[in-house]
């Protein structure tokens, strides 16, 4: 009995001390804590040697570095030097602990940090990060400078503050799939302003709206679509434009119409939209009801302005149209830069539809003035509630107002300022004109901003007629001032009865005014001379009477 008990108490104090050595082995647990530069306790510029936080010693030496390790608070980071002699030398850092070290994230001022060199373990200098097992690890700077700002550090065993790493913590979840409409708007309306979906997105949807009409320039549309049963999030398809083998598409879709477009997808400024050169992949004209009347075909001026009239505000008539009116307005001159100029027209018997024709195009708008009658071919719009023709519409014809069969030759300054002062309120010369005078007054100051001055010029010494020659540009704009005489080019108006050179005159040529000494006049003249005379007479009898004495 005794030796079958005596077996069987040596298994069980055997089993006893595995259990116990096994146990030992399962007590050790990671610890992380963050050190930043500024928990040092220095002030800035001082320099740094020894600091012990969190159960973390570092040790900073100058060892053969140029310059002591020191510590700056903007940013917040302790700075070390290499050795300007040998490239392999220079301050060093040594940080230690209790337990080994396994893991050192680094955080540096990224305005300017080089590389540290340790002297075990390895470092990647993509993740800013060392990994190795070390009670004590020394890092050498040996290229530039290494500013220190933070270190997150990981040892074998417990620190003051630290965190132990939580084994459950969830992994980053993956992105999710945005594999049908519903989860592509989702996201697209959960976007920050200015923030864009990664990759590119196809949707198809029933236009809403046409946000802009079809320019035949830049071949594109805008429009709104719906898609499906998404009527809460509805996407702007911007600068759409014919995707490949399409053909007729941007041209001809519009509300109702079934489209399917591909891009990048962003919020613009609060707005969900495709970006700018989205494509068209696919296009359905909606059926139309068989109860629907005809589209009313626009063939004279009454329907075409009356349609115009209807129009919302950022609408536009389908196709192009021409209309002829006389001009009761000069709203923008002719621009001899961009060979353009804005009126607006008034069409016999619909003299209360008045129609603007916005940077009108074509051989005369050079010429025209008010009272001619124009013909003028392009889009109308309504534009922000001015009916319009848009932008690049083309003067067919041009003919001179009643009594007028040319607009007079304004050859000379003379013919210029009575044209000018003949002007009514509003109203502007036709063409440029360039006239030349001496600086009267000096009625804004030059902007150093806008690089201009305004000034008012004398033309001929006719001071009846002055010239304001408002926010003048142009070499000389910042040195002239009264009394210097000034060559301008410009268009002219009438402005609230201010006879001016309107913005965008521009100084063709500038002669600083003349400083003279002052002219002596013929009364000051024989004054001096009798006052000389009178001198030497003096001295003469001072000398008669020296002789005599």
């Amino acid at each position: 009995m005794t030796r079958k008990i005596v077996p069987l108490m040596l298994v069980i104090a055997l089993l006893t001390a595995a259990f116990v050595s096994f146990g030992r082995i399962s007590v050790s647990a990671e610890s992380t804590v963050t050190v930043t530069a500024a928990e040092f306790g220095k002030e800035n510029a001082q320099e740094v040697t020894t600091a012990t936080v969190k159960g973390i010693s570092f040790e900073f030496a100058q060892s053969t570095g140029s310059n002591p390790p020191k510590y700056y608070s903007n940013p917040s980071a302790v700075r070390t030097y290499k050795n300007n002699s040998v490239a392999t030398e220079g301050n060093t850092l040594t940080i230690s602990a209790d337990s080994a070290i396994t893991k050192i994230v680094f955080e540096f001022d990224t305005s300017k940090s080089g590389v540290p060199v340790p002297d075990s373990g390895s470092y990647d200098a993509d993740a800013k990060t060392w990994t190795g097992s070390a009670n004590a690890v020394t890092f050498t700077t040996t290229a530039d400078q290494v500013r220190y700002a933070s270190f997150t550090i990981t040892v074998d065993g417990t620190l003051e503050g630290g965190t132990d790493p939580s084994p459950s913590d969830p992994s980053e979840e993956p992105a999710p799939v945005l594999d049908t409409p519903e989860k592509i708007l989702t996201a697209a309306y959960a976007l920050e302003t200015g923030k864009a979906l990664d990759g590119t997105f196809t949707l198809t949807g029933v236009i809403k709206s046409v946000d802009t009409a079809y320019n035949s320039e830049y071949k594109n549309v805008t429009v709104t679509m719906v898609v499906g049963e998404l009527t809460d999030k509805p996407i702007q398809c911007f600068r759409l434009v014919n995707g490949e083998g399409v053909e007729n598409g941007v041209e001809t879709i519009g509300e109702n119409d079934t489209i399917t477009v591909t891009g990048k997808i962003k919020n613009f400024k609060g707005t969900v939209e495709f970006d700018a050169n989205c494509t068209l992949d696919a296009f359905t004209k909606a059926e139309q009801p068989a109860t629907e009347e005809p589209v009313e075909v626009l063939d004279t001026p009454e329907k075409i302005l009356t349609a115009a009239y209807a129009l919302e505000t950022g609408k536009a008539l389908d196709g192009e149209y021409t209309l002829t009116g006389v001009v009761t307005k000069i709203n923008t001159p002719y621009n001899s830069e961009f060979k353009n100029i804005t009126v607006t027209i008034e069409v016999a018997g619909l003299e209360d539809k008045p129609i603007q024709c916005y940077r009108l195009e074509g051989e005369g708008c050079d010429a025209i003035a008010k009272g001619d009658t124009i013909t003028v071919k392009g889009k109308i719009k309504n534009y922000n509630g001015t009916v319009e023709f848009d932008s690049k519409c083309a003067l067919l014809e041009r003919v001179p107002g009643e009594n007028q069969e040319e607009a007079p030759v304004l050859d000379t300054p003379e013919k210029i300022l009575e044209a000018l002062y003949a002007l009514e309120d509003g109203d502007f010369l036709t063409g440029e004109h360039t006239l030349t005078g001496v600086i009267k007054s000096v009625d804004t100051a030059y902007n150093s901003d806008y690089k201009n001055v305004t000034v008012t010029i004398i033309v001929n010494g006719d001071s009846d007629r002055p010239v304001m020659c408002y926010r003048l540009a142009g070499d000389g704009a910042d040195v002239i001032g009264e009394g210097d005489t000034v060559t301008v080019k410009g268009p002219m108006k009438n402005h609230g009865g201010t006879y001016e050179f309107a913005q965008g005159c521009v100084i063709v040529s500038y002669e600083k005014a003349q400083v003279t000494p002052p002219q002596t006049g013929d009364a000051e003249v024989i004054f001096s001379a009798v006052v000389i005379v009178l001198a030497l007479s003096c001295g003469a009898v001072l000398l008669r009477r020296k002789k005599e004495d």
